[in-house]
């Protein structure tokens, strides 16, 4: 019979042996398991199973943070890059034809509108109070800034307005009314009329201002002002009825002042307050006084002049 104690020469130490110094070592060497043979269609399962732990993303779903947590690095990068875009010019021409680009600037209600038309008659004189004080230079949570709707609603309703009362001014100041025809050219010219000033002036200014290098006011702005300064002339030609001659002289030309001085008195701040504005914008403001007087007697000789 072997003894127990000696190592078995040639065949290293016994693994089934214990020793009475096992029970005092503090820290006994780990006791490692012997490994399984494993076939091959085990190893290939075990891999795969690896693999696919290891490519499981961490992150839960949903998301602790939401979704806007998950969509908001994209939504900074979109962002960051459509400045880029905006620059190019094929980026610019895409944006003038999109429709939701205008969207944000027809979002007023009634409310608004006649607050901003009540400020145009009470306080057309205060120096940049309706730019500042009714439309507010952009939108802040008390004032939706500049909009389109205004001025489109106010020179839609002068066109029909002018077609009208032009026809019926020629009724009343003619003596052989039974050969009187309504003539339909008024309404032509007063739609070329009126939509050259309040949409493509104001456009020709804010050009005429990019090439002098005053960006004082945006081209909303302009279409915003020049659109709210036609208010005036919407009871002025509907006083314009009455079979007095003097009176389609004194009602446009009192619009047109109040019209005229709404203008000024917004745009000149703004423009002036450069040192490169205070040299070049006196004669654009002289070229706003003088584009109203022209407006004022196109209006009187075309739709309102005397005739028999």
């Amino acid at each position: 019979m072997m003894n127990a104690s000696s190592n078995d020469d040639g065949f290293g130490e016994n693994p089934f042996r214990t020793s009475t110094n096992d029970f005092y070592d503090i820290n006994p060497s780990p006791v490692v398991q012997p490994q399984l043979h494993q076939s091959p269609q085990q190893q290939f399962l075990q891999q795969g199973t690896a693999f696919m732990q290891a490519a499981e993303p961490q992150s839960s779903f949903p998301p602790t943070s939401g979704l806007t947590g998950v969509m908001k690095p994209q939504q900074e990068q979109i962002s960051s890059m459509e400045p880029q875009v905006s620059r190019g010019c094929w980026g610019t021409i895409m944006m003038l034809i999109d429709l939701n680009t205008y969207k944000a600037y027809f979002d007023v209600d009634a409310e608004d509108i006649v607050a901003r038309i009540r400020a145009v008659c009470l306080d057309f004189y205060k120096p940049e109070h309706f730019r500042n004080n009714v439309l507010g230079a952009r939108q802040t949570n008390g004032l939706k800034g500049p909009d389109l709707y205004g001025p489109f609603w106010v020179t839609m309703t002068l066109i029909f307005l002018v077609g009208v009362t032009s026809n019926m001014h020629a009724y009343l100041h003619r003596s052989d009314v039974e050969v009187f025809e309504y003539d339909i050219n008024h309404l032509m010219h007063a739609a070329s009329v009126f939509s050259a000033f309040s949409f493509l002036l104001p456009a020709v200014f804010w050009v005429t201002c990019k090439c002098m290098n005053m960006e004082a006011l945006s081209l909303v702005e302009w279409e915003c002002l020049f659109g709210y300064s036609l208010v005036p002339f919407v009871p002025a030609v509907m006083l314009c009825v009455i079979p007095f001659t003097i009176f389609s002289w004194i009602f446009p030309l009192g619009a047109t002042i109040v019209s005229c001085s709404l203008v000024v008195r917004n745009v000149s701040a703004p423009m002036l307050s450069t040192d490169a504005g205070r040299a070049k914008a006196p004669p654009l403001i002289l070229a706003i006084l003088a584009s109203y007087l022209i407006f004022f007697f196109v209006i009187k000789f075309t739709f309102y002049t005397h005739r028999k």
